[in-house]
């Protein structure tokens, strides 16, 4: 398990993975008090606007929100994950999502563009996406 200050705890599977988080994982100070992160060296000034929640996404984990690059304008997607709001489970879950996601580099798998663990939220930023909404079909609800 590794930790900084007590604050964030990873359970790590893999002898790569537990070199990759200590490679991630970093004190810094966000406003007036210092915070664990895992991300980039740009997370104590995250360069996104975190928007609205997507309503058509129903995610068991993450919320999804819209969002934007500051310095670029671009559009991006922010999946972000409230630590108080979840179980132990989900927490694992999510931080194994930001891991993996991180690396894996395929044309046909979102494509991950930056991410942050802070004490309260992990966000993680991908591609622009939106949740595909199709119209029921009577057979659909048949199956159900």
């Amino acid at each position: 398990m590794l930790r900084c200050s007590g604050s964030v705890s990873l359970l790590p599977s893999s002898a790569f993975e537990v070199r990759t988080l200590q490679a991630e994982l970093r004190e810094v100070t966000l406003g007036d008090k210092r915070q664990c992160v895992m991300g980039n060296a740009n997370s104590a000034q995250f360069p996104y606007d975190i928007g609205e929640v997507v309503a058509q996404y129903d995610g068991k984990i993450f919320k999804m929100r819209e969002g934007k690059k500051k310095d670029s304008g671009e559009q991006v997607t922010i999946f972000t994950f409230e630590k108080k709001s979840g179980s132990a489970a989900d927490l694992r879950a999510a931080q194994n999502f930001h891991l993996r996601l991180k690396t894996i580099r395929h044309p046909h798998v979102l494509r991950y563009v930056d991410g942050v663990e802070l004490e309260s939220d992990i966000h993680v930023v991908t591609e622009y996406v939106r949740p595909f909404d199709f119209p029921r079909t009577s057979s659909q609800r048949d199956i159900e």
